[in-house]
Parts: structure tokens; C-alpha cells; sequence
């Protein structure tokens, strides 16, 4: 089962998931979220790889999509830092994504998870199956790399570091003498 978990929308490129699927024998594509890219997805399914796509609306519960995935996709044309890919590799499970934005934070390439360029679905199609066969190793160092990097206390960890560092300036100004003040107007 490979799974697409997040917005139906042109940026996150799931018609390239689609396409992809075409070329890798056997797995199903659960897509789960909705979008203004959901009926031309579903179309496109249609006429791609009939049976092989499923659509479920927007979830409460990610964790039980999760669960059901032997690899999560995200062929985005743009991302920040997507938390859905943290979520997968909190719950061992490798992903392929297109190398943009801070997914190479996350998906550590041909140890985690494969990293494809955006657009091109031949290399997408070749990164499932890879993913797919290194899938419970890949998935155990996911998990420990986002254990390392992302979890709650490394985050705190790395927060406290960044603002000790930013924080130092401001804290020899602090130290300097306090200019005087006017007199208070208030009577």
C-alpha cells in the first residue's frame, strides 16, 4: 500500500503519484485528503491504473492511514518542513518524495526513503519500488532518525541551542547600564 496523506491541490502534484503507480506492479495508491484537485485525480485514476487508486476524505485520525501504509509519497513542486513526512517516519514507514523544499531534512536518501527530482514520474515510479523492497528496514531507520531530529525533546533540544545562540547579543546589551528615565507623568 503506498499512501498520498494531505491536500488535493496542483503544488502537491499527485497526478504524478498516479502516473508512477502506472509503472509499479501491484500496489495500491490510498490517497486521503480532499482539494480542488479531487475529481480530476479521481478521473485521471480512472483511466490510469483502474482499481488501484482509493480516495478517502480528509482525516481526524492520520495515524490509522498510517497504519495501513507500506510507504508514504509526497511528490510535491514545493514544500516547507511537511510534517506528514515526520508522521510516517515516527510510525517506520519510508517515504518518496520529490527533493524540495526541507523534505531532505526528513527523508535521509537511500536510508530512509528515496528522494526523486520533481516532475518526473519515471524516477517516481522507480523509487516506489525501491521503497517498497527496503520497506521495514527503511522504515526502522525513519523512525530513528525522526526519533533523533524530530521528536519532541530533540526539538527542545535544538530550540534552547538556537536561541542560546541568538540570544547572547541581547544579553551582554542587558548587562549594560539602563539610561536614565524621563519622570513619570502620572499623578
Amino acid at each position: 500500500m503506498v499512501l498520498y496523506l494531505g491536500e488535493l491541490s496542483s503544488e502537491k502534484n499527485v497526478a504524478l503519484a498516479i502516473r508512477a503507480l502506472a509503472a509499479v506492479q501491484g500496489p495500491v495508491l490510498l490517497i486521503v485528503g480532499s482539494g480542488p484537485e479531487r475529481a480530476t485525480l479521481a478521473d485521471l485514476a480512472d483511466r490510469v491504473v483502474p482499481s488501484r487508486v482509493r480516495f478517502f476524505e480528509r482525516t481526524a485520525a492520520p495515524e490509522e492511514a498510517l497504519a495501513a501504509a507500506d510507504v508514504l509519497v509526497l511528490p510535491s513542486q514545493t514544500e516547507g518542513m511537511p510534517a506528514v513526512l515526520i508522521e510516517a517516519g515516527m510510525s517506520a514507514i519510508p517515504s518518496v518524495a520529490t527533493d524540495v523544499g526541507s523534505v531532505s531534512e526528513v527523508v535521509v536518501d537511500g536510508e530512509t526513503g528515496v528522494l526523486v527530482a520533481p516532475g518526473d514520474v519515471s524516477a517516481l515510479s522507480t523509487a516506489l519500488t525501491t521503497a517498497l523492497d527496503h520497506g521495514a528496514s527503511w522504515g526502522a531507520a525513519a523512525r530513528i532518525h525522526c526519533l533523533q531530529h524530530f521528536e519532541m525533546g530533540a526539538a527542545a533540544d535544538q530550540w534552547h541551542e538556537l536561541l542560546s545562540e541568538v540570544g547572547a547579543p541581547a544579553r551582554r546589551h542587558r548587562s549594560a547600564p539602563m539610561p536614565p528615565q524621563p519622570p513619570s507623568c502620572a499623578r
